[in-house]
């Protein structure tokens, strides 16, 4: 007796071939979840690398905020954010009227500490007068032209204001007038408006736009326009000359005075305005001390400490494990063998002894030191050592007893004794960060050649500059000297007094903010190092995307292939066992 083909042993826990009696389903299931394992793998790999650029975007912002801190903090020509020359001014008067009643004092970056006394002796005003009075605003008071039989009309006819022709037509009102004279305005300077000081007598203001002698206006009227409109009469007109034009005038430590056509003085004393409200009276005088913002030094001091602080717990957190060994979640790039490096990049200037101080040498000087914070289990913080902690008092006694050194113990400094060489015009280059201090010798010919010698770590070296004269046909008169491409003062430039033959000595420090300022540079600029990181994660990314679209098309080219298979496994045995089942009815025929 022939026996039918299937194959019920293996399996029957899903869908089965009707014929075969084999878990299709559960086969390919099977087979698809090896090929679903490399995908998945690759889902996981871009999922980790997003979770890296994240958290580099994250230190990346730490990063900018120490970078900023710092840049506040050191000396770069031109930059009006140094932190050091921030001032602030104090005012007082001698008597109880507060000095604000009659002047105020601001002050920029870089203005020269001191103190100094002002009294207010006259205030600028524009030159204001008025018209005799109409009884109406809304009819004519323009009689027509070469009829003066009214005296306190308006003529019609042109004059000039401050040498603009305005032409006033005849049966114009008073508002019309005004229009007239306002529409020209921007040229003259000068502006009309109403005044009403008793009901029903309109006046015409005319006053200049800004104060002092220099705006008086004037009017030429060839054609008699004005006739008597705005003359002085005992009885129409006596208040005609309502304000005279004068300066103001400001008494500076009782000797000098400061006369300008405004109320607002910016050009006398550098980087300081004053605004002046009022006259002081006889024996009042205004006292002004100028000195450094202790506010803002201490507050930029306290910034750097909190932006280093939060980068030292940031590259602590990301190698941070639990008590099994593992790594805990927020650790997204614990593998990253530039984090340490970063952190480091800060670490190595902070206890740096600058050269050259005779009182503060170093940070330990100025109320900075280093702290270390125990593991914190409640709150679940790590063990954090050599954290930054500022002394702010210990801070302010130091900079009162010795500025310029704490400044000098943060900024770049340039030095020279030749009063041939002005101080840097231009800097845009970062120093080498292994460079404690560097004297420079600068060489210079009428043939425009410099040579630049120096010690650089006591190894000494020399490059070229260019000398680019100020006249070429009269090399005495000077120059500039710029650093070339490639060498230590590439992006500097001086300005050169001398005549062609010196010999210049410069002297370079770089405090311990422009040393922190160049390393972070080129971690933080576009296409530095934190970006050349994130761009070869992205770039795995894609790769990974790319892997994974083919390694989909191959399960999906896999599954057709094994779909297509077991039909034709099915369709075979179906086949046979239609012939098996003939053959079977043929023996039971024959044996019948």
């Amino acid at each position: 007796m022939a026996s039918r083909i299937d194959f019920s042993g293996i399996g029957r826990n899903a869908l089965t071939g009707l014929n075969s009696r084999l878990n299709h389903q559960e086969i390919i299931d099977k087979r698809m979840e090896v090929l679903q394992q490399p995908i998945d793998g690759l889902d996981t790999q871009i999922s980790l690398n997003n979770d890296k650029i994240q958290a580099y975007t994250e230190l990346k912002g730490i990063i900018q905020s120490l970078y900023n801190t710092t840049d506040k903090l050191r000396y770069v020509p031109g930059n009006n954010n140094q932190v050091f020359d921030s001032r602030v001014a104090y005012s007082n008067s001698n008597t109880g009227v507060a000095a604000g009643v009659y002047l105020g004092v601001n002050v920029n970056n870089g203005a020269e500490i001191g103190h100094f006394d002002l009294e207010v002796k006259q205030l600028a005003q524009s030159m204001v007068r008025q018209t005799v009075a109409f009884s109406s605003k809304t009819s004519s008071i323009v009689q027509a032209a070469n009829n003066n039989s009214n005296s306190l009309l308006f003529t019609a006819g042109t004059f000039q204001l401050n040498g603009i022709n305005i032409t006033l037509s005849e049966g114009s009102t008073l508002q019309e007038v005004i229009a007239t004279i306002n529409h020209a305005a921007k040229q003259t300077g000068v502006g009309a408006s109403i005044f009403e000081p008793t009901s029903g007598q309109f006046r015409m203001i005319l006053q200049s736009k800004q104060t002092g002698v220099v705006n008086v206006y004037t009017i030429e009227d060839p054609d008699n326009v004005w006739n008597q409109v705005l003359s002085y009469d005992a009885v129409y007109n006596p208040y005609c000359d309502l304000q005279t034009a004068q300066d103001c005038i400001v008494t500076y430590n009782g000797l000098q005075d400061i006369q300008r056509p405004t109320n607002t003085i910016d050009d006398c004393l550098e980087n300081i305005v004053i605004s002046v409200y009022q006259v002081t009276p006889q024996y009042t005088k205004i006292s002004t001390d100028i000195t450094w913002n202790q506010a803002s030094v201490i507050e930029t001091m306290q910034q750097l400490v909190t932006a280093y602080n939060t980068l030292l717990k940031f590259t602590v957190k990301q190698q941070q494990r639990n008590d099994m060994g593992e790594y805990l979640d927020g650790a997204k790039i614990r593998d990253s063998v530039s984090l340490d490096g970063f952190l480091s990049a800060v670490q190595l200037h902070l206890p740096i002894a600058i050269n050259g101080q005779s009182q503060y040498m170093s940070l330990f000087d100025v109320g900075f030191s280093f702290e270390d914070i125990p593991e914190d289990l409640v709150n679940k913080e790590p063990r954090y050592n050599n954290l930054l902690r500022l002394d702010s008092q210990i801070l302010i006694q130091a900079m009162e007893d010795n500025f310029e050194e704490v400044r000098h113990l943060f900024e770049f400094n340039l030095s020279t004794a030749s009063a041939k060489l002005l101080p840097t015009r231009s800097r845009s280059n970062n120093l080498p960060n292994n460079v404690s201090d560097i004297v420079i010798t600068i060489d210079i010919d009428i043939d425009q050649v410099v040579q630049l010698s120096y010690k650089l770590n006591d190894v000494a070296a020399s490059a070229l500059m260019q000398l680019q004269y100020f006249d070429s046909e009269n090399p005495d008169q000077g120059g500039t000297i710029r650093g070339l491409p490639g060498t230590i003062l590439e992006g500097f430039s001086f300005l050169y007094t001398g005549t062609g033959h010196d010999t210049l000595i410069l002297d370079i420090t770089q405090g311990i903010a422009d040393r922190i300022y160049n390393s972070l540079s080129i971690l933080q600029s576009e296409g530095g190092a934190i970006d050349i990181i994130q761009q070869a994660l992205r770039n795995e990314n894609e790769r990974s995307k790319d892997e994974k679209l083919f390694k989909t098309a191959v399960l999906e080219e896999e599954r057709n292939s094994m779909l297509n298979r077991f039909a034709s496994l099915e369709a075979y045995i179906s086949n046979a066992n239609t012939r098996l089942t003939f053959i079977e009815a043929m023996n039971r025929n024959k044996g019948n």
